[in-house]
């Protein structure tokens, strides 16, 4: 993890030549960057919103969704007038930081070691209902396929990335209390 560091580099801390992507995402009016500590966890929290009237749901929420766009509704006949809970998921690229954990269902949070490989790692997808109970066929990795209740990607290396968007299928009602369960194995 890097921020925006001082105005003078320290003695002790040589000159680097900091990577564009850096710049791009941590601007810093001198110029210069620091490294922060190794770090341990790292938490994500998502906040789900829900409201029948999406256009609605934004102007009431203009800060934290202001980067929203609406698809306006296609309006020929026959299109499908049933709404939609479709949600989307995109994988990009395994992302195993040398001192992460990885949670075990028997042993809880264990270090990924210096000596693990995880060279070829494929992802297994479920969706779970609160209850903890599987939902059926609602995975879709293409527009043309039956619906899956576990799906595996294809095996990667660490450099390498899935890229692949799939569609996840929940009825309305099981949306609220549902989670998705990702299992990564090394192949």
């Amino acid at each position: 993890m890097w921020a925006p560091g001082p105005s003078s580099q320290s003695q002790d801390e040589p000159e680097e030549q900091w990577d564009d992507v850096i710049k791009e995402l941590a601007q810093s009016p001198v110029g210069q960057y620091k490294k922060s500590h190794p770090v341990h966890r790292f938490h994500i929290f998502a906040k789900a919103f829900s409201n029948l009237d999406a256009g609605a749901l934004v102007k009431n929420t203009p800060t934290m969704l202001h980067e929203v766009h609406q698809t306006r509704k296609i309006g020929f006949s026959g299109a499908p007038t049933k709404a939609r809970s479709d949600i989307y998921l995109t994988l990009l690229e395994p992302s195993l930081p040398r001192h992460g954990f990885l949670s075990h269902p028997k042993l809880g949070s264990v270090p990924l070691g210096q000596d693990s490989e995880m060279a070829n790692l494929q992802l297994t997808l479920e969706v779970r209902r609160s209850s903890g109970d599987r939902i059926e066929g609602c995975i879709y990795p293409s527009g043309n396929s039956l619906g899956h209740t576990a799906w595996r990607t294809t095996a990667v290396e660490r450099e390498e990335g899935w890229d692949s968007t799939i569609r996840l299928a929940i009825d309305p009602e099981d949306v609220p209390g549902s989670r998705v369960v990702m299992s990564l194995a090394d192949g």
